[in-house]
């Protein structure tokens, strides 16, 4: 029996105040607490979820009777396709969900610049701004070479509207000038590597590639000298080496017969002075045949005149017609005249003598008719 003030919440109807208190606080029911023990009606701002079949199931209630924000006049939700705008979220609403026809199936505008990508209108992009060098042109299409509009952000450093060579702007909107890092072949370009660096990189700075002959030394490429020429014999060659014997390069225009680089002065075909090897230039080169070189090429010094030793030996000598039978080998320079018209030395060649003088030949032609006891006959 204690007694309180009558509230509306206490569960007592007051009819003079009330028109319902079922006292449980709960404003989603059959008796709004909230706007002082009302039955609920849409537009009281409390959403109506109970089951009386007396009121309308609500699904919003913003309090107002307002239909371009997000809850219309009959507590349901501003959707696109109701005909009615919400304000801040649609930007029309035709009554229908279709694009082409002006309000597209989302409620937006349809129109190049509203920053979406509307593709049923053949946007390929949509940045919602007017600026024509970013990623978007002003007619939604993406940025490309030769649109006309340089795009820094795509890399183009110009765009004449077309993409043709040789008019400034090359086709890929490079501007065409030596020295940015770009080959452009239209713009008579051997190279381009972008720098200032003249010579070690492969590219001049007139972009052209190096070459023997321009003035430049370029070792990497394997020039030794460059004087500017491709003349011979002015000390560098027309190849950029240096005329000298030793430098491993074969420069016939200095005298060279060879040149094969190195100290080694027998057995590898090139003097260290770069000549041929030959008989009669006092060093032995087995190899090609040398049994001895005395530094010249006269017979009857015991080394003639193809550096084969002159060592004349009769095998089968019997005492009769002086000596002159059978077989002989070699050659002689014993001091005693030669009782034998020929001789094969040990490598199979047939050697003609008089006098101790030794020939070499196909037959006796220092001795047309041939020798007899040391004499021609």
């Amino acid at each position: 029996n204690t007694c309180r003030a009558a509230r509306c919440g206490d569960g007592f109807v007051r009819p003079s105040t009330e028109e319902c208190d079922d006292g449980d606080g709960n404003n989603s029911d059959e008796c709004v607490v909230g706007n002082d023990c009302k039955l609920p009606f849409c537009g009281d701002g409390f959403v109506y979820t109970g089951s009386d079949p007396q009121f309308v199931a609500e699904t919003c209630d913003d309090g107002n009777s307002m239909d371009e924000d997000a809850c219309l006049s009959d507590c349901t939700p501003n959707v696109c396709g109701d005909t009615f705008l919400n304000v801040g979220v649609e930007t029309c609403d035709d009554g229908n969900l279709t694009n082409g026809d002006d309000c597209d199936q989302f409620c937006h505008d349809e129109r190049c610049g509203n920053g979406l990508t509307q593709s049923f209108l053949g946007e390929e992009c949509d940045d919602g701004n007017k600026v024509q060098e970013d990623l978007c042109t002003n007619i939604c299409n993406r940025a490309t070479c030769g649109d006309g509009f340089v795009q820094p952000g795509i890399g183009e450093g110009c765009d004449d509207s077309n993409l043709s060579n040789g008019d400034g702007c090359d086709q890929f909107c490079v501007i065409e000038e030596c020295g940015n890092g770009v080959h452009q072949p239209s713009n008579g370009e051997e190279c381009d590597d972008g720098n200032t660096s003249d010579t070690g990189d492969g590219c001049r700075n007139n972009c052209e590639l190096p070459v023997c002959g321009d003035n430049l030394l370029d070792a990497q490429v394997g020039e030794a000298c460059d004087d500017g020429n491709t003349t011979n014999g002015d000390g560098c060659d027309a190849s950029c080496k240096v005329e000298e014997c030793g430098n491993g390069v074969h420069q016939p225009h200095i005298g060279e017969e060879c040149d094969d680089g190195n100290s080694k002065n027998t057995g590898d075909g090139c003097r260290n002075n770069c000549e041929l090897p030959v008989c009669g230039d006092s060093i032995l080169d087995p190899q090609f045949g040398e049994e001895c070189d005395d530094g010249n090429t006269a017979f009857g010094d015991g080394c003639h005149t193809f550096c084969l030793n002159e060592d004349c030996t009769d095998s089968d000598d019997d005492g009769t017609n002086l000596g002159i039978n059978g077989n002989v080998r070699g050659t002689t320079n014993d001091g005693v005249q030669s009782k034998t018209d020929s001789c094969r030395d040990s490598s199979n060649v047939e050697e003609y003598f008089c006098f101790e003088k030794t020939f070499i030949a196909n037959g006796a032609f220092f001795c047309p008719s041939g020798c007899l006891n040391g004499k021609c006959q």
